[in-house]
């Protein structure tokens, strides 16, 4: 129905009929001449990802007693808002150089010993996830001009999968214990990573993965942070493709003395601190080689735990595997890395999502 053009009618407080969560009118009521533009404020404020299915009602009433009413349906969804997830495949490097850094001092001789046997671990472990992996071995002398950083063996870098690889493997990690007493393992990596002095080691691209195995700390020279800023630049590579993984004096992946039948080992306090750094593991050397390295090749060649979080992301809430919340991982905000604890089940194809910090909000 329609009033007459010009009567003066009144307008009832308008009404929200149906699904109208989230809709709010106001009217100030009162009466007017009819015939223009009639101007009704809605507002909507979603509570809800779910659409509304509401009408507003608007019912104007003359003098004369005629009534008219309109019905002016409303549509309406809500979003989901919540705080940016940025999401990343694990995956597993499809090319590994792997450096030995094995001590070459007078006590190492049962060490190195029990090392020689187990070239299997690393080569299995590489096999079975389908890796390219070359090895090379350096020593913790850096005062004899013959080592100093160069590659131990002939030829100075070998295939681990390769024919011979085992026979290598056995030759080359027994160094000797004729060097120097003042290990610098630290040292002997950056001088070793020179493509003058060992060419054709490092391949662009490949992960860096260096695993250092001494019974005594590193005493080289440079703050181990100056280390680390060396190793990435000499290899040319972003801090997810580095890690240093140490069999060192500790005790539950901490440095500290340990004994054994091979013989007694100083804390590895300064090699521990790099692989934290580098997100790598730190075993005993007191303890079974072989469960040690073990864990060391899985995180060697199994999916990466760093990832690069995007600079403009603000951060990061929380961290979900294959959408599972998980607890254990650290942050650096100054180079916007993301690391996930060895303890955090990861496989390759398991999706990682990074959750910025901030509450859902409607």
């Amino acid at each position: 129905s329609v009033l007459q053009q010009g009567a003066e009618a009144c307008l009832d407080p308008p009404i929200l009929e149906g699904d109208c969560e989230g809709v709010a009118t106001s009217w100030p009521g009162g009466c007017r001449p009819l015939g223009g533009g009639l101007d009704v404020d809605l507002a909507f404020t979603p509570t809800r990802a779910e659409p509304i299915d509401c009408e507003l009602v608007l019912t104007a009433r003359a003098a004369s007693g005629e009534v008219a009413t309109v019905r002016v349906p409303l549509r309406g969804a809500g979003e989901v808002l919540g705080p940016p997830i940025f999401e990343i495949m694990a995956a597993a490097p499809d090319r590994v150089d792997l450096l030995f850094v094995v001590d070459d001092s007078g006590s190492m001789q049962e060490e190195q010993g029990a090392l020689a046997d187990l070239h299997g671990v690393f080569a299995l472990a590489a096999e079975a996830r389908g890796v390219d992996a070359r090895m090379g071995v350096v020593t913790t002398d850096m005062l004899a001009p013959a080592r100093r950083g160069r590659l131990f063996g002939t030829p100075p870098f070998f295939d681990l999968q390769g024919d011979g690889a085992a026979n290598q493997w056995a030759h080359d990690v027994r160094v000797g214990t004729q060097g120097s007493g003042e290990e610098q393992g630290l040292a002997a990596v950056a001088a070793a990573l020179s493509a003058e002095l060992n060419p054709g080691f490092r391949r662009a691209g490949a992960q860096l993965t260096v695993v250092v195995f001494s019974d005594e700390d590193d005493y080289s020279p440079d703050t181990v942070a100056g280390y680390e800023a060396q190793l990435l630049a000499r290899a040319g590579i972003g801090p997810i493709a580095l890690q240093l993984h140490a069999v060192v004096g500790a005790q539950n992946g901490r440095p500290a003395p340990c004994q054994s039948n091979l013989g007694d080992a100083d804390a590895g306090r300064r090699y521990a601190e790099l692989a934290a750094f580098t997100g790598g593991r730190v075993e005993s050397i007191c303890a079974p080689l072989a469960l040690g390295l073990a864990f060391i090749s899985e995180a060697t060649f199994g999916p990466r735990r760093a990832f690069e979080v995007p600079p403009d992301f603000g951060g990061v809430g929380s961290v979900l595997v294959d959408g599972a919340e998980q607890d254990q991982w650290t942050y650096d905000p100054e180079r916007t890395l993301l690391r996930l604890a060895p303890d955090v089940s990861l496989e390759v194809g398991d999706v990682v999502q990074i959750v910025a910090p901030g509450a859902c909000t409607p």
